[in-house]
């Protein structure tokens, strides 16, 4: 019943398109009343060679749905599956043989990789942080890859791709009245071990530089008009 814009993917959007010069297609399915029919018609219009799916373990199940319908219509297109369920759950995201890799903890640099070793033609399967079957069907990991230090090399997400009025329309994630907003991040990491927590982001707090938060908040006043902010961090306030 909570939708917010999805930042990973946002990122990785703007990585893809701005970094790599890819040309892209952005779907937030929460915002599509036929999202599986929006998906179809964009992947018979665009043809994709890559689709990339972020996914929350309640997303998992349209995950994999996603996936089928890509190599249904697009056999030849590579899929990636990442963000907090196939870091988890990698054994469930790769059980599904149309999705080609899972990312496993932070996908900027990863993500960014593996597109450039498509590119080449050169193999995936060593790239660090990812997940994959063997040639005999068993899951395998490659080495893991150290978690970003410097969080100011992020690029700012894609905030051109983000509908601010349609999200204004739906309950964000916290109780206040439905208006035009950003949810943002300024940090990542925790460096407690609470036993129901997650870990994608590692075990250590990690944040951007005030100038980097400031410079963000600005560009959204600035160019986009917005006012209100949902930050989402883990730890928001760990440091003051």
């Amino acid at each position: 019943n909570t939708v917010s814009p999805p930042l990973g993917i946002l990122i990785l959007a703007r990585i893809a398109r701005d970094q790599l010069g890819k040309e892209i297609r952005f779907i937030d399915t929460y915002l599509h009343k036929r999202h599986l029919q929006d998906f179809v018609c964009a992947l018979k219009e665009f043809q994709p060679q890559i689709v990339a799916i972020s996914a929350l373990t309640a997303e998992s199940e349209s995950m994999h749905i996603l996936a089928d319908l890509t190599k249904k219509y697009c056999p030849d297109a590579f899929v990636i599956a990442g963000g907090p369920h196939p870091t988890a759950y990698p054994d469930d995201t790769l059980q599904n043989n149309n999705i080609d890799i899972a990312v496993v903890n932070e996908g900027e640099v990863t993500f960014a990789e593996i597109l450039r070793r498509l590119d080449a033609g050169a193999p995936v399967s060593d790239v660090a942080g990812i997940a994959l079957r063997d040639t005999e069907n068993r899951l395998v990991f490659t080495r893991q890859r150290p978690f970003i230090s410097e969080l100011d090399q992020i690029p700012f997400p894609a905030f051109d791709l983000v509908d601010f009025d349609a999200y204004a329309r739906r309950t964000a994630f916290t109780p206040v009245r439905r208006r035009r907003y950003m949810n943002l991040m300024t940090s990542r990491g925790c460096p407690f071990r609470c036993t129901y927590c997650h870990s994608i982001q590692g075990k250590r707090f990690r944040a951007h530089s005030t100038a980097y938060v400031i410079n963000m908040l600005q560009h959204l006043i600035w160019n986009y008009g917005i006012r209100h902010f949902e930050f989402i961090d883990d730890i928001f306030n760990w440091d003051r």
